[in-house]
């Protein structure tokens, strides 16, 4: 029986009415409220289930991995994990753990990276059976490892003089492998073998001329992606190429195996071994220097030396304040070499460099004199701002019969300027002339222009504008090739 808080019988137990009970409402809201935040819960794990499910592979999986190289077959599951591809190769080849990097593709393939460890032969105390190992090729020795080792170089000579590095378990693995070394760039004379032992292929016929090693292993990179843009071991008394896990990279200092062509300005200078005494490998600076001492605008600050995977050299030069640059080889580009000096010819005009150092320039033709509409476009511009210096150009048409001016990105103050070439621009047109404003200051050609002005072509500078005379300005015209000038009169280039 209920009572009140005064210890009396509540109303409801008096009329015989059965009092509900609070508890009970209470329990319900706690069930209901504890089933939604399953539901929830479950919803969520099965979110995060989705969230955070693994990926998946397609069987078969194809694993590039030079003689580590197979096949993971839809026999051994329909679908495959990273994790469960990486355990497959380790059951298949236990030796690469702890050296192993397998990275999935998105094609599904897989991709190995191996970095060996040497250990010197001297060091290794063990007795019993060593086997020399690589891939799935191997021999085998109950007598010693000098004895397993001289085995696997008289199997494979091409491994002569290798590293090793030892697995230490029951079997005693010495897998052999090279490290990388600086190499000569160079050209190998086809059909040359490529490979690993059991797995070797024949790049190229006796009918192609030598290409680079750096073409060799494109090649062989496209069925065997694991050694793209990598670099080789180049075996001589086997004419094979076994290649490496190290990327290629060339720098200043990388060897080059002569003769080379190198592609400058307009044409090609190949350099032999006549031109470094009688030495046949030189480095990339060793090139720059040769190549600086025909051409000074090649200077080391202004210069980028790239080798090309065709095995020639590409010479570049940077953007400079006035700077000069190089076009790609292209008709009415020629350069001839005498006892009285050397001639440059282009589309529009030739420029004669003497023995002693004098500079004549004519043009081609009267019909290449430059339009004074240009000339007033010209003025025109540089008039819209006479407080800072500007840089124009001056290109022939497509058809190297007229010219048209082009205005560069630039930086400019009062007494400088200093403007990005368009190397697509000058590969696709013939440059002419590099013009600059001097704004109100004076009319001259500057150290500072003298030493920028070096490429093969004309220079122009207008200066002396005055902001209460608009007729009032100057021009200065000159010929440049090699830091060598001649002053031209104006009006006898432009009609």
């Amino acid at each position: 029986m209920n009572s009140d808080v005064n210890g009396q019988m509540s109303l409801l137990n008096l009329l015989g009415i059965e009092e509900d009970e609070p508890e009970k409402e209470e329990v319900t809201k706690k069930e209901e409220t504890k089933k939604k935040e399953e539901i929830k819960s479950a919803n969520s794990e099965k979110s995060n289930r989705k969230k955070f499910e693994v990926k998946k592979y397609k069987c078969p999986i194809t694993v590039h991995g030079g003689p580590y190289s197979y096949i993971i077959e839809k026999d051994d599951d329909e679908e495959m994990s990273a994790v469960k591809v990486k355990n497959h190769i380790l059951k298949t080849f236990p030796e690469l753990k702890g050296i192993l990097s397998p990275n999935m593709q998105e094609d599904g393939s897989c991709i190995l990276h191996i970095s060996y460890h040497e250990t010197k032969l001297s060091q290794i105390k063990d007795q019993g059976i060593f086997t020399v190992k690589l891939g799935k090729t191997y021999v085998i020795s109950d007598i010693g490892i000098e004895d397993a080792v001289m085995k696997w170089n008289a199997k494979f000579p091409q491994y002569a003089g290798c590293k090793f590095h030892y697995v230490n378990g029951k079997e005693h693995i010495l897998i052999p492998f090279y490290d990388h070394e600086k190499t000569v760039l160079r050209t190998y004379q086809l059909p040359i073998n490529v490979g690993f032992p059991g797995m070797i292929e024949q790049i190229g016929s006796s009918e192609e001329d030598a290409v680079s090693g750096a073409e060799i292993m494109t090649r062989y990179s496209k069925k065997h992606p694991e050694f793209k843009d990598c670099t080789f071991r180049y075996v001589e008394n086997a004419n094979m190429i076994i290649p490496l896990y190290f990327k290629e990279h060339y720098d200043a200092d990388c060897m080059l195996k002569l003769p080379i062509k190198v592609a400058t300005g307009g044409y090609h200078i190949e350099f032999s071994a006549d031109d470094f005494n009688g030495n046949d490998i030189v480095t990339m600076e060793d090139i720059r220097k040769a190549l600086e001492k025909q051409y000074p605008e090649y200077s080391k600050e202004r210069t980028i030396m790239t080798y090309d995977k065709r095995h020639f050299v590409v010479a570049m030069l940077k953007s400079s304040e006035k700077g000069a640059t190089i076009v790609s080889c292209r008709d009415g580009f020629h350069r001839e070499v005498t006892e009285n000096g050397v001639t440059e010819y282009r589309p529009y005009g030739k420029f004669e460099l003497t023995g002693n150092n004098q500079l004549a320039f004519s043009l081609n033709t009267d019909q290449l004199k430059i339009p004074k509409k240009l000339l007033s476009d010209i003025i025109d511009r540089f008039r819209m701002d006479i407080h800072k210096e500007c840089a124009l150009q001056l290109f022939m048409t497509k058809d190297e019969k007229g010219y048209w001016l082009y205005e560069p990105k630039q930086r400019a103050v009062l007494n400088a300027v200093t403007f990005e070439r368009n190397y697509n621009l000058e590969e696709e047109y013939v440059l002419v002339m590099d013009i600059h404003s001097h704004g109100t200051l004076p009319t001259f050609f500057s150290d500072i222009d003298n030493q920028d002005e070096k490429g093969i072509r004309l220079y122009m500078v207008v200066g002396d504008f005055s902001e209460s005379d608009s007729n009032s300005f100057n021009i200065k015209l000159r010929a440049g090739m090699n830091g060598v000038f001649q002053d031209l009169p104006v009006e006898d280039f432009f009609a």
